[in-house]
């Protein structure tokens, strides 16, 4: 009797696509059938106060992890941003998908960054990127959102809010039209592995690891590997104000465009790019332009929420 594969993901329209776009993925390889655990996650539930008070990122997976353990699920469907760095014991990121931009982008109706008004509110729930838009813009207000993307895009919509911030790939993998403006990483560098699906299983479940293993490209896997590897070196957190984006531009010979940012406070931030052919090299190359030795930037002393 061929096995059937219960999937498990969040219960936001947004989730709900890309589970989709992974069954989609995963039917390439296995023409099993496949069914849907929707489920509440703690941080959907947890509005009204910033992640950073919450518990982190983990506060949007747990539940999901938990039904894979128990058996419930075959695999569980994340956003590869909001998951901890470190599995819980058991299981593993089998697969990657990719295809959707790194990039935030902001919407308003003044259209862009620089066409905003003087102390003109902006929403996020995001430390990495209130921090960014103060550098860029020292007078704007920034003030607490979140929700789902269509509540966020109703708050701006009402006037709570003179613009927001979101990724690019959840407008995209939700093909909403609106007018946006895509910020460049060189001013708004991206939370690492923003874009990228990820899916979990149990590390002992071991044909399935092998199925979903196959579904990832070499070139997904490289940036995934590298942006954590260095999100790792930073000992990155919720409470850290820290992009990166690994840039394959070849494949062979290898080469990847690196952009890191971090931030302590107002007056201890840096943002720095490279070209590499090996992750030793960017490693090394980090440790020293960010002084890594003698600087922490695990923590910003910065707060907005």
């Amino acid at each position: 009797m061929p096995r059937s594969f219960t999937v498990a993901t969040r219960a936001s329209a947004l989730a709900q696509a890309q589970a989709l776009l992974t069954i989609q993925a995963f039917s390439c390889v296995d023409q099993s059938p496949t069914k849907t655990l929707l489920l509440t996650t703690e941080g959907d539930n947890r509005l009204e106060v910033s992640l950073m008070k919450t518990g982190g990122k983990g506060l949007f997976v747990k539940e999901l992890e938990q039904a894979v353990l128990k058996k419930q699920a075959d695999f569980a469907v994340h956003s590869l941003k909001d998951m901890p760095l470190v599995n819980p014991p058991g299981l593993m990121n089998a697969g990657f998908l990719e295809g959707a931009s790194p990039y935030d982008c902001l919407i308003s109706s003044y259209g862009s960054l620089n066409e905003l008004p003087p102390r003109a509110v902006i929403g996020t729930s995001s430390l990495r990127r209130a921090t960014q838009l103060k550098i860029l813009r020292a007078d704007l207000s920034i003030k607490l959102l979140r929700g789902n993307i269509l509540t966020r895009l109703n708050k701006l919509d009402t006037g709570h809010y003179d613009a927001i911030i979101l990724a690019v790939a959840g407008l995209e993998r939700l093909n909403i039209e609106r007018y946006y403006d895509i910020l460049p990483e060189y001013s708004m560098t991206p939370a690492f592995n923003q874009g990228i699906i990820a899916i979990q299983c149990r590390k002992d479940d071991d044909v399935l690891v092998k199925q979903l293993q196959s579904i990832t490209t070499p070139r997904v896997a490289l940036r995934v590997h590298w942006e954590r590897t260095i999100a790792q070196l930073f000992k990155a957190t919720c409470e850290s104000a820290f992009g990166v984006h690994a840039h394959v531009e070849s494949m062979a010979p290898l080469k990847i465009q690196l952009t890191i940012f971090a931030c302590c406070s107002y007056t201890l931030w840096r943002r720095k790019q490279g070209s590499f052919e090996c992750l030793e090299q960017a490693l090394l190359w980090a440790a020293k332009e960010f002084e890594l030795k003698s600087i922490d930037w695990s923590l910003c002393q910065l707060e907005y929420f």
